[in-house]
């Protein structure tokens, strides 16, 4: 029997670009199927990939030779230079160097590819929180040297979700997934539920703020993996790579798959 899986964004992107035996593992356990996933892996989703084809973009408004494109997309701080790389992999599958081409294929990337890939096996996107950045789509900015953007975060003061509302209905939950973090022997995990369990606690005292906006997702700020794990359903097995999981499944009574490289005999 085919299990109902719930996609974390680690399980959606590991089958669209990480290494062959692990998208391959992943392929194998969601197609076919009738999966669901959240608008916030779907904001996550777009925060990589949105921001990658606007990266990739500006980089081909100004490029002479293709020499300029690696320059421009190498620049960054973190993880931003692989990610674009992976989307600019995504866009021209590594096929050409023209510039008129690429350009092309990163318009047909938008308007078809990225669906595709994110909706692959997907039959539900929850959105318990209304996420209006889930929404958002890349936009012309009339800029000769950076004609694309994309705004992957809102405002504290902006009304384009009802995240606080959904937490506060979720509230005894989402504190047994921030306390099973902050139990966690990872100083990451520990930091996330610190930061979610301070951002609860002013929502449970009427301050929305450590909820939404800039506010609402990172490391240093309310988990995304703990509002993700709060829209997965009993019948259902989230899966990921990330292993903050294992701590916030067990805490809100649902059950985790986590999907690794195997090791080499």
């Amino acid at each position: 029997m085919t299990k109902s899986y719930y996609l974390d964004t680690s399980a959606i992107f590991g089958r669209a670009g990480g290494e062959e035996p692990l998208r391959r593992i992943l392929k194998a356990k969601t197609m076919p199927g009738a999966h669901a996933t959240s608008t916030q892996v779907l904001r996550e989703w777009n925060r990589i990939v949105l921001e990658g084809t606007a990266a990739f973009r500006n980089a081909l408004a100004t490029a002479r030779d293709w020499s300029d494109v690696v320059a421009k997309l190498r620049k960054g701080f973190g993880g931003t230079p692989s990610r674009n790389w992976q989307v600019q992999h995504w866009i021209t599958n590594s096929e050409t160097t023209n510039l008129e081409v690429a350009e092309k294929r990163a318009e047909d990337f938008l308007r078809i590819r990225t669906r595709m890939l994110f909706k692959s096996g997907i039959e539900t996107i929850r959105d318990a929180t209304e996420c209006g950045v889930a929404k958002r789509s890349l936009e012309e900015t009339g800029k000769s040297q950076k004609p694309w953007k994309y705004q992957a975060t809102c405002k504290k003061g902006e009304s384009i979700c009802v995240q606080p509302a959904f937490l506060r209905e979720e509230i005894e939950r989402a504190k047994a997934a921030a306390a099973a973090l902050e139990s966690s022997d990872d100083e990451q995990h520990q930091r996330m539920g610190k930061n979610s369990a301070e951002a609860l606690k002013a929502l449970e005292n009427g301050n929305d703020e450590g909820t939404k906006g800039s506010a609402c997702h990172g490391k240093n700020q309310i988990g995304g993996d703990l509002l993700i794990a709060l829209e997965c359903a009993e019948d259902e097995v989230l899966l990921a790579t990330d292993a903050s999981f294992i701590h916030i499944c067990p805490a809100i009574s649902r059950e985790y798959e986590r999907v690794t490289i195997p090791a080499e005999p």
